[in-house]
This record gives structure tokens, sequence and C-alpha cells, in this order.
């Protein structure tokens, strides 16, 4: 049995320790279109990673909207490992806000240029079926609104998990991207320590 709010509280903590060790290190120089870019995407990774703890703890219960912010914020971790190493070409499209995620096509460039059996794996046709439906109200969503002929929500502690996991994954390996970035070498070290951790303990 999967205890969700010690599990969620835990998430935080990670969450907290993240962020600080980006923000303890401030104000730092951001030079070129590459740091100015992750640094925006890994801020955008703190705030949608909050709120996805936030709307998931017990007390609030908000898995529709918590569940939907799954995909941009993998679609963030994808774009700022993009950025981190992709080509000019890439840089600009995002830069100017042409850039258009497929996320098949981009794992796979990912796994290459990163040298990783990740990102394939990972956002395989399944989980980016579910992503897909979560967020733009599809049939996973709608499936879960009811308890019977009981409209309430439905969501379990197990697929709650797996949402907080991957997507505190997702902000541990966007905070390695960062502090990799801007050369904060013990600080990435521990973004990868934080990545192993839920590495290891699926669902």
């Amino acid at each position: 049995m999967i205890d969700i709010k010690a599990r969620i509280d835990d998430a935080v903590v990670h969450s907290n320790e993240l962020e600080q060790l980006v923000a303890k290190r401030q104000p730092f120089p951001l030079q070129g279109d590459r740091q100015m870019l992750i640094a925006g995407y890994w801020a955008l990774m703190v705030d949608y990673h909050r709120s996805i703890l936030h709307l998931l703890k017990p007390e609030h219960d908000l898995c529709g909207g918590g569940f939907a912010l799954a995909r941009p914020m993998v679609e963030a971790l994808l774009r700022i490992h993009m950025v981190a190493e992709g080509s000019e070409c890439d840089v600009k499209c995002i830069k100017a806000d042409r850039y258009r995620t497929d996320f098949e096509d981009v794992a796979e460039e990912l796994d290459e240029l990163f040298k990783l059996g990740f990102f394939a794996k990972t956002f395989n046709s399944e989980v980016r079926r579910a992503l897909n439906s979560y967020t733009h109200s599809g049939a996973m969503q709608i499936a879960r609104r009811f308890d019977g002929n009981t409209i309430t929500p439905s969501y379990t502690a197990a697929e709650k998990w797996d949402v907080v996991r991957m997507c505190t994954l997702a902000f541990a390996m966007g905070t390695v991207i960062m502090t990799g970035s801007l050369g904060f070498d013990a600080e990435r070290v521990r973004a990868n320590e934080v990545c192993a951790e839920y590495t290891k303990n699926p669902a």
C-alpha cells in the first residue's frame, strides 16, 4: 500500500532542496541564448513541480489539474536538454517560439546526444498517450471523474505516485542541466543523486 501523503511530503523536501541548489548561488551571470533558455526552463519547472505536488496533496486532491501538468513538465524536461546539447537551429527555433515537440523523435534524438537509453524507453507510446489524454481532457481524465455512478475523483495512490515520481525525476534532471550549465559541480552531483533516488523507486 502506497502512503501517498508521505511520498508527496518527501517530494516536497526534494523539490525545495533542488530549487535551493541554484537559488542559493544567485546572483550569477547568464551568458548567451543557451544559458538564458536553460535558466528559463528550469525556473518554469520549479513552478510546475510545486503546482503538481500542491494539487496532488490529499488535503487538496485536485488530481485532474495535477495530472494535466505532467505533460508540460515533461516537455520542459525535453526542451531544457535540447537547448543544452541540440543544434543551433533548434535553439533558434525554441527562442523564436517556432519549435514543436515531437515526443518520439525528440526522445530518440536526446538519447543519442546524451548517450542514454532513457528518454525513448521512459516516454514510450503508452506514456505519451497518457500524458496527452490527461493534459487535453481526454478519456483517461474523464474515466477518473467517476466512482461507479457517483461523480467523484477516482485516482489511485499508485497513479498519483507515478506522476509524483516522474515529475520529481524530471525536475532533478532539469536541475542537473541547470547546475551543469552554470558550472556548479557540487550541486550537480547532488541533483544527480536525487535523480538516482527517483529512478530506482518506481511505483
